[in-house]
């Protein structure tokens, strides 16, 4: 027993003691393997658990309506990374943002704020203005909200502009809360006002919808344009908004659209 015991302890005091400690079982699965894969291939995989009608004609972004995907979607919550290149993913892909208000309008410039280093703007391929109409800028040199808003997305392919009939006949003290006429805008006023010659800036534009509709402000007075006349005048609009994107060599469709 002593010869064992001693050839033992001989045999325990030759083995070196370890430097580092072992790594813990299965560390090398540690590391997540997603973020590492081709973009291609996790979009691929965002299109599968986000919700496919965000790529199709999507709802429009009314006051109740959602703009991110629903809270059920885990792969949303699985990390601050992920949770953002799956939302560019989101924005890249639906076919549009369609914006009812300036209520949606402020929480989807809220939404596409959180990204890093204004790549929720650079996201956005097809835009709606709805109310593209409604807010007059104050200043010539500061466009209004909905522009403004236009001009951060600098990829965006598709633009679509609402204009109200109704809205024309306001003289420009409207901003001031008058609703009486004094006369029509010129379709130069129009461009204008509303700064159209700004789409100019926007680099990867495709195609440009100026959508109206004949609906006059009950509480205007003066004399009405007649339909024809108000389309005579959107159709000098969209020549306006054509010939300048010709003139620096653009081929962007601009197109006119009734209600």
């Amino acid at each position: 027993m002593d010869t064992l015991g001693n050839l033992l302890s001989s045999i325990t005091t030759r083995i070196p003691t370890p430097t580092t400690s072992l790594p813990p079982p299965h560390a090398a699965q540690a590391q997540p393997l997603f973020p590492n894969l081709p973009l291609e291939l996790r979009e691929q995989i965002y299109s599968y658990v986000i919700p496919s009608y965000l790529n199709s004609e999507s709802p429009s972004l009314s006051p109740r309506a959602g703009i991110y995907p629903n809270n059920e979607y885990a792969i949303l919550f699985t990390n601050i990374a992920t949770r953002i290149d799956a939302g560019l993913y989101y924005i890249r892909s639906r076919k549009t943002f369609d914006l009812w208000s300036l209520e949606a309008r402020a929480r989807f410039d809220q939404f596409l704020n959180w990204f890093p280093d204004n790549s929720g703007y650079a996201s956005v391929r097809h835009l709606e203005m709805r109310r593209f109409y409604e807010e007059i800028p104050d200043r010539s040199d500061i466009p209004n909200g909905d522009m403004t808003l236009i001009l951060r997305c600098a990829s965006l392919r598709t633009l679509r502009l609402w204009y109200n009939g109704g809205f024309d006949r306001r003289d420009m003290s409207a901003r001031n809360g008058k609703h009486f006429a004094v006369r029509h805008w010129t379709a130069q006023e129009i461009f204008d006002i509303f700064q159209l010659q700004r789409l100019f800036e926007l680099e990867n534009l495709d195609r440009v919808d100026l959508k109206w509709w004949f609906c006059w402000d009950r509480r205007s007075e003066g004399a009405l344009l007649t339909e024809m006349e108000f389309a005579e005048k959107m159709a000098e609009v969209e020549r306006l908004v054509r010939v300048g994107f010709e003139e620096r060599g653009r081929d962007v469709e601009v197109r006119i659209c009734l209600q």
